[in-house]
């Protein structure tokens, strides 16, 4: 009987966690397709490009000296070629996918969390805490911010399996999965890149390793070998290896730090400043805390900035839109749910306080979570209005070769500043269409073709 019940509590507990995640989330997955994305995968896939092509020129660009630039994802890009017959500009079918990923991201986190501390309910609370972070909210909802999500995946289950064969005595041919990890990474984001600082770290300088050199070799050289053959790859696709055209400038580096620390802690998005405050010092005793007395906690404390701080790079470097703190804000909760293990409450009911201090940090989490995913979904509504207003029109729009359209482009509000993205939108409504859409701030532009602009709550032509 006992066992039944504890059966059926799992299950209500499961199935309330699933129904919280869902009404969470839910604004997301009713967003609209973000402009960057007409530009990554729907229109070379509407317009059947070929995929060679693709796979090169869906994350680049050619600079003013006519050099390919940007960055190579090719497995970002082949899960978009597979979705595409299913969804087609449909945006659910692929946030779904999205928020799948992101599940089983929270899951390998709790797993790490398991292995570190043996403690099954300390690994659950950081799963579903990292689920419901707000701060994973763009990162899941822009489809095109798959490749934030993926990297994070593979760079955890690369981080577990350095840490598992940093335990083993024997040698065994598991040394060369963290680098399997690290190849799918890479070809994820360029992030991927900084497990070969980051496992390297990991492996000789978290307490209590065993040494075993035939692991440590194969370990090292394995690394070293997915690193090069990816930046041969980039090599020959870019003829030179890609990346950004300018970084952070130093003096800007100290701000990027604070706004990331903020970010992937969840201080950012809490409004009130004594809430913000009162949180930021538990985090603070949260970690001295569990360092205080003993130097090898110290040494996992300082292991985990130098880690936690090479997967922040991308925001330390360069942007720090939130979207690139997914991997910034999986470490960051990873590592300090494992450190709140010696968080303890003295008295009877000590647990129980605990306990409930935990549930409510997960309900205030998902609170801010739905909040930021209703702010997301209002950013693309104007997205929207704009492309269904196209459908609507298009047959009456020119598309021979040679004919212009005039797209009239006004920053008076959100709607009109839209319409700058009419001539990515008619790539996916008309595959066919050969017209030049050309924008223009005012009537006065255009001679003698048609002009698109927002009128009465769509897109008419004048």
């Amino acid at each position: 009987m006992l066992k039944n019940m504890n059966w059926l509590m799992k299950l209500v507990l499961i199935t309330a966690f699933a129904g919280f995640v869902f009404f969470v989330f839910l604004p997301i997955l009713q967003s609209f397709f973000d402009p960057q994305e007409f530009i990554s995968f729907l229109n070379p896939l509407a317009m059947k490009m070929p995929v060679g092509q693709y796979m090169v020129e869906s994350w680049s660009w050619v600079n003013t000296q006519g050099v390919l630039i940007g960055f190579f994802r090719p497995l970002i890009s082949a899960s978009f070629m597979v979705e595409y017959p299913l969804f087609g500009s449909n945006p659910l079918g692929y946030k779904l996918v999205n928020l799948s990923m992101h599940l089983l991201c929270g899951f390998c986190i709790a797993r790490f969390v398991n292995i570190l501390s043996g403690n099954k309910k300390l690994s659950l609370f950081a799963g579903a805490l990292f689920i419901l972070h707000p701060g994973t909210v763009v990162a899941t909802g822009m489809i095109v911010s798959r490749h934030d999500i993926l990297v994070c995946l593979f760079s955890v289950l690369a981080i577990s399996s350095t840490y598992t064969l940093s335990r083993t005595s024997a040698a065994t041919w598991k040394a060369v999965v963290p680098a399997v990890f690290m190849f799918l990474a890479v070809n994820s984001k360029e992030l991927g890149m900084m497990n070969l600082i980051t496992l390297p770290i990991m492996f000789f300088f978290w307490p209590g390793r065993v040494k075993n050199r035939k692991n440590t070799i194969v370990f090292i050289s394995s690394l070293i070998f997915v690193e090069l053959l990816y930046l041969v790859a980039r090599k020959l696709v870019f003829g030179n290896i890609g990346g950004y055209g300018s970084y952070t400038e130093f003096a800007a580096v100290p701000s990027h730090i604070i706004t990331l620390i903020t970010q992937s802690t969840g201080l950012f998005f809490i409004d009130l400043k004594f809430f913000k405050i009162a949180f930021f010092l538990f985090l603070i005793y949260i970690v001295i805390n569990y360092a205080r007395g003993r130097w090898h906690n110290w040494q996992k404390v300082l292991v985990v900035i130098l880690v936690t701080g090479a997967y922040s790079s991308q925001s330390i470097i360069g942007d720090v839109a939130t979207h690139y703190v997914y991997a910034a804000t999986a470490f960051t909760v990873l590592f300090l749910v494992y450190f709140s293990e010696r968080f303890a409450i003295p008295g009877r009911y000590g647990k129980h306080i605990k306990t409930g201090i935990a549930i409510m940090i997960l309900i205030s989490a998902g609170t801010l979570t739905r909040s930021e995913g209703l702010a997301f979904n209002h950013i693309y509504v104007d997205c929207e209005r704009v492309f269904n207003s196209l459908e609507e029109i298009s047959d009456l729009l020119p598309n021979e070769s040679g004919s212009v359209c005039f797209v009239v482009v006004s920053r008076n509000s959100a709607i009109q500043a839209e319409m700058k993205n009419v001539p990515l939108y008619m790539n996916s409504i008309d595959k066919n269409s050969q017209c030049e859409y050309v924008l223009i701030g005012n009537y006065e532009e255009a001679t003698g073709s048609p002009i698109l602009i927002w009128e009465a709550d769509g897109i008419v032509i004048r």
